[in-house]
């Protein structure tokens, strides 16, 4: 499902949406692809996001990578969400590291450590589908 955001969202909406409805890929139109704003799109629910006058083809390929369960973005980007996962789990103390991420985040994190591949300056991350 593509969601302009261009005009302002309520986040809680969308993490309730993305909640009630899991099998539905979200990708926001219009994001000004800043560490801190994909974070917060990320952890309401976004799988995906498509920079404001980015081409036709690159919608195409977030849709199409986002329907196949992949997240591309670049590699600031990508060491931007490293980041927030690590200070996401100092900020809460000593609970258990499982405990403390969301289900999609400790997806992307496995991955990460995997070693998923990257291409150009992109990395892409592919999510393990729901059980």
């Amino acid at each position: 499902m593509l969601i302009d955001v261009t005009q302002g969202i309520d986040l809680g909406e969308i993490r309730s949406t993305a909640t009630e409805f899991p099998d539905i890929a979200l990708v926001a139109l219009g994001l000004v692809e800043q560490r801190q704003d994909i974070i917060r799109y990320g952890r309401a629910g976004f799988i995906g996001c498509v920079e404001r006058g980015a081409p036709v083809e690159h919608l195409q390929q977030t849709l199409h990578d986002a329907l196949a369960g992949r997240l591309t973005c670049s590699a600031e980007v990508s060491g931007g969400l490293l980041r927030a996962l690590f200070h996401l789990g100092t900020e809460q103390g000593s609970q258990p590291l499982d405990e403390t991420l969301t289900q999609r985040e400790g997806q992307v994190l496995q991955l990460i450590g995997d070693g998923s591949p990257t291409r150009r300056s992109q990395t892409s991350f592919r999510s393990a589908s729901p059980p």
